[in-house]
């Protein structure tokens, strides 16, 4: 489904844009529409033989259990149901969850009972699990054991649920009421041995960790009102946050606020993201208006190395989208087509040419015999004493000596035409086998528009590799047609074909202010950007879109209302005539300020 969304004030501008420009026709590769499973381990320990006892995991684990199956889980895992589960049963579990996950999958993880930290390192306690273990690792679980398990199986995300920051679990072993929230007992965190578990590392690959409660802070049960058979402060309300179908983030911040206000600020949950995504948690809500918008941009991309970004980016915020799997398989394609080809560069071989050993044929040179000839040599009895000869050279040689004052001459070599590279930071875009750069922490990245060969130095030297198009780099020196770069291996090498443009060779900016941080806000007015249409279809000119983030609090999804601005207003400039190859779009562009967008026409250097 492809779904253009244009301002009204625009309509009467596009009348004269062919309709094959208004509606390109999307490639049959971003067409397969494949929903990602959602699959879940829950586990709730009640049962301890060394730790307290506790009241609620079960309860918990029910909950959360019910709740997945309204949000049409494909799968769900339950250990144990009893509540009682021993390390090596909870690792077998563990194992067969992960055996279960496909690439692409939605992998959540929930857990209720008792969790401790050692050495910034969170980890699940058994029912069988020691106090104190020289060892925890061989006595407990870890968290990014679990995720590791996960991000084996190539799940898009791997999401955590840790209702387990309690008191300190193994100062007894009958049920406590510490961990029990009473609203007219101010002391409850002054009882001793209070341990949370610790802030979230940082496992390799995508990952959601919610906790129930900050570091060293006690995440209660349940409130000294509720019954015994209640599911914990926590988990109740992320129950309820859930079912509203709200993205995952989104129900966490949800959370938070609810929790704070039940526990008069006392207990605080908290979250750690890899990075800022979309993630509905129902399997059967059908994309979002905005997504399939986004969508349709995207697969519309050229060249292939803006393509690349934008399905990299695209992954990123909505990895498990119906489209992700056709994005993650066309970035798989594009990637094989840049492979080490400088490998024929041993063609030097052929230099064994020298074989022409036949030279020794020379060696009728012993006719030389006649070398007694040489006996004439009394004739240097004439000792040519000319050797005045020798007086002439200096004579001639001090008037070239004047000649070296010219030599100033070459002192226009200061010419350093390096001079007039501009800045790193002065750089606006680069074009050709370099574009879409930005400023992050003061280093400037681009992606490669098709496969490159990267050498050793600037002029000369070998080829060590080909980077395929669309591989991000970090550009470190620009000269000429040249650019430095670091490349994703760590190396620095050179790249030809590279075209900069500066910040000082901008001809026309037009700034567009959004009334409010919703995606769906229209821009306040227009009509500069309609009436600029010329300037930005003009040749020898290239033209950048940068957008602020949306203003809204949930960080993910002002990223993504900057994002689908961004390629709205891409789309647009494309229908006035403009050959994407030069349009660069920057989306949340720290220099741009939140609900504008700033759009720049460049004069390309010849």
């Amino acid at each position: 489904m492809q779904r253009w969304t244009l301002p009204a004030a625009c309509l009467v501008t596009l009348v004269a844009v062919p309709l094959a420009a208004q509606l390109p026709t999307p490639p049959g590769w971003s067409l397969k529409v494949e929903r990602p499973a959602r699959r879940a381990l829950v586990i709730g320990i009640a049962s301890y033989d060394n730790a307290r006892q506790l009241t609620t995991p079960r309860m918990d684990a029910e909950q959360f259990e019910q709740t997945l199956k309204a949000l049409h889980f494909d799968s769900i895992d339950r250990a144990p149901v009893d509540g009682r589960s021993e390390r090596s049963v909870l690792l077998a579990k563990i194992a067969a969850f992960r055996a279960k996950l496909a690439p692409g999958d939605l992998a959540v993880v929930y857990y209720s009972g008792h969790g401790v930290q050692v050495d910034g390192i969170n980890y699940l306690v058994g029912s069988d699990g020691a106090a104190n273990p020289e060892y925890p690792g061989l006595d407990w679980i870890s968290v990014d054991y679990v995720i590791g398990e996960i991000a084996k199986a190539q799940a898009a995300v791997a999401v955590v649920v840790l209702d387990a920051c309690r008191a300190d679990p193994f100062t007894g072993t009958s049920n406590d009421d510490r961990d029990v929230f009473d609203a007219t007992n101010a002391g409850v965190l002054a009882t001793g041995g209070v341990q949370g578990l610790a802030p979230a590392g940082g496992p390799i690959g995508p990952f959601v960790i919610a906790f129930a409660a900050q570091p060293k802070m006690v995440a209660y049960s349940r409130t000294s009102s509720d019954p015994p058979s209640t599911s914990s402060i926590y988990t109740r309300h992320l129950a309820s946050r859930l079912v509203r179908n709200a993205p995952l983030a989104r129900a966490l911040a949800g959370v938070d606020t609810d929790v704070v206000a039940a526990t008069g600020g006392r207990q605080t949950p908290m979250s750690s993201l890899s990075r800022v995504w979309d993630l509905p948690m129902d399997g059967l809500k059908p994309e979002s208006v905005t997504t399939e918008e986004e969508w349709a941009s995207v697969v519309s991309t050229i060249p292939i190395g803006q393509l690349v970004a934008q399905l990299t980016d695209f992954v990123s915020f909505h990895p498990i989208s119906t489209h992700a799997a056709a994005a993650r398989a066309k970035l798989a394609e594009i990637g094989s087509e840049g492979s080490p080809v400088p490998q024929p560069q041993p063609v030097p071989q052929p230099q064994p040419q020298p074989v022409p050993q036949p030279v020794p044929q020379p060696q009728p040179v012993p006719q030389p015999q006649p070398v007694p000839q040489p006996q004439p040599v009394p004739q240097p009895v004439p000792q040519p004493q000319p050797v005045p000869q020798p007086q002439p050279q200096p004579v001639p040689q001090p008037q070239p000596v004047s000649q070296p004052q010219p030599l100033p001459q070459p002192q226009p070599q200061t010419i350093p035409q390096p001079q007039p590279e501009p800045p790193l930071e002065n750089i606006a875009i680069l074009l050709g086998a370099l574009q879409s750069t930005r400023m992050v922490d003061g280093k400037v990245t681009a992606v490669t528009n098709s496969p490159v060969s990267v050498r050793q130095r600037r002029k000369g030297g070998a080829n060590f590799g080909i980077l395929s198009a669309g591989s991000r780099v970090q550009l470190l020196e620009s000269k000429g047609h040249f650019a430095r770069i670091l490349a994703p291996d760590g190396r620095f090498g050179w790249i030809d074909g590279v075209s900069t443009v500066n910040r000082e060779q901008i001809k026309l900016d037009v700034r567009l202010g959004f009334a409010t941080g919703d995606e769906y806000a229209d821009a306040n007015d227009w009509t500069p950007l309609g009436d600029a249409a010329r300037k930005l279809s003009a040749p020898s000119t290239a033209v950048t879109i940068r957008t602020g983030s949306g203003s809204v609090t949930d960080i993910g999804q002002a990223k993504l209302v900057g994002r689908v601005r961004a390629l709205r207003i891409r789309d647009y400039v494309l229908r006035l005539g403009v050959p994407p190859e030069r349009v660069v779009v920057l989306e949340n562009d720290p220099g741009v300020e939140a609900d504008e967008a700033r759009i720049s026409v460049l004069k390309v250097p010849s």
